[in-house]
């Protein structure tokens, strides 16, 4: 390859081994995992632009580093970067077509973080997600099995950060789902962390997790297209390596053991980058208003069985996510008034004040789950009543997360 050009790829810091490391991630996840190179060859990656050829970034370096990179070194390097899909080239696209290709032909989603990001085995996953409810802190046990639920429940927003960080406020939500759901069916709103053509995207594939398979919802699903002018199956690669559904599936067969089975409708939301830099109300565009239509209608058909889950974040802060320095105490202390102000609006079920905090804010936190947020909160019946059920951060000074739990119910006839 005579003029290497890199991907479109992240680039953030990290320390590893008591090293700084340069880490590449791919939003478009066609790399396993993140990428970590030595940080001094940030300089040579810099020149990898597609204009400069091999002889261009030899001479490069030794402008700017009085070294000599010979040829065989710099031509092993360039196979080695091309190996690893991180440049643009023939070797790239071809293995992005077999990997699109592999994808369709699946029924079922395999679990892409079982034994990774979790255990693999159904005995110790029980375990794991059990210890979260008594953690401390945690909401303490779920109710017992024979339990009758009150029905109320129709919506929780959860977290999607790992589950070693952020569990026991998974456990709240899913508590009070346990404790008030009687939906067979769950529509799974995800934040998707790639670049999409639609800002929804759907998937008719089951999913898998070390619990078994847990069958999508077609009639649903299929509702839901015939009511939305775009193809939301356009992008549906995108479920492959996204994690924000998979854990909330999870957590789901978790609770729901012992209990009648259910269907999922899984949802991946993009961006509303162009709603926050306008300031226009995501309603207003079209791809976005027209599917959150499309939902309500469809939601209508089905009273009381169904029960939306969003599956969202809150603040990305520090080096790690694009900020110059690393963080402290204040900064975290704001970040939490930025985030509870932000609860004030969901708790309202606010959607359109949700929206003006955000772009009040500038969206300076990168608050990665606003979108999933936002179309669950417009999704709601009126009248539906929402509580803060927990917030929590994972304040490291390169690269701070935030995140809550939320359960909305309907209002108690009763009372």
């Amino acid at each position: 390859m005579e003029y290497p050009r890199l991907r479109p790829l992240e680039a953030f810091p990290v320390e590893h081994e008591g090293k700084q490391m340069l880490g590449l991630r791919d939003p478009d996840g066609y790399l396993e995992g993140p990428l970590l190179m030595p940080m001094d060859i940030v300089s040579v990656l810099k020149l990898f632009d597609g204009t400069n050829s091999l002889r261009d970034i030899q001479a490069a370096v030794m402008q700017q580093h009085t070294q000599l990179l010979d040829t065989e070194q710099l031509e092993g390097f360039v196979k080695e970067l091309d190996q690893a899909l991180v440049l643009d080239s023939d070797h790239f696209r071809a293995e992005v077509a077999e990997q699109h290709a592999a994808f369709q032909r699946l029924t079922v989603r395999p679990a892409a973080l079982a034994g990774r990001s979790y255990p693999e085995e159904p005995e110790e996953l029980t375990h794991l997600l059990s210890e979260y409810f008594t953690a401390p802190g945690g909401p303490g046990t779920l109710p017992a099995e024979d339990g009758q639920p009150d029905g109320r429940l129709a919506a929780i927003i959860a977290p999607h950060i790992d589950y070693a960080r952020g569990g026991p406020c998974y456990a709240y939500a899913y508590k009070a789902l346990k404790e008030s759901c009687r939906a067979s069916c769950f529509v799974i709103l995800g934040t998707c962390h790639r670049p999409m053509s639609h800002p929804f995207v759907l998937t008719r594939k089951a999913f898998q997790t070390p619990f078994g398979v847990v069958p999508t919802d077609g009639a649903f699903i299929d509702s839901l297209q015939a009511r939305v002018d775009g193809d939301l199956f356009a992008d549906e690669f995108a479920h492959r390596s996204e994690h924000t559904i998979e854990l909330q599936v999870a957590f789901l067969q978790h609770v729901m053991a012992g209990s009648q089975p259910f269907r999922i409708v899984p949802v991946l939301v993009g961006s509303f980058h162009e709603a926050v830099a306008t300031g226009t109300s995501p309603m207003a565009l079209e791809p976005i208003g027209q599917f959150i239509e499309a939902l309500r209608e469809t939601l209508d058909e089905q009273p009381g069985s169904v029960c939306l889950v969003g599956s969202a974040d809150l603040a990305h802060v520090g080096p790690q996510f694009g900020d110059p320095a690393p963080l402290g105490q204040s900064d975290w202390d704001r970040v939490r008034r930025d985030d509870l102000a932000l609860m004030d609006h969901a708790v309202a079920v606010d959607a359109e004040g949700l929206f003006q905090e955000v772009t009040a804010q500038g969206d300076r936190n990168r608050i990665c789950g606003f979108p999933p947020i936002y179309t669950l909160l417009a999704a709601l019946e009126d009248g539906m009543e929402g509580g803060l059920l927990n917030y929590g951060q994972w304040p490291s000074p390169h690269g701070t997360v935030t995140y809550a739990s939320l359960a909305y119910r309907k209002p108690d006839a009763t009372g």
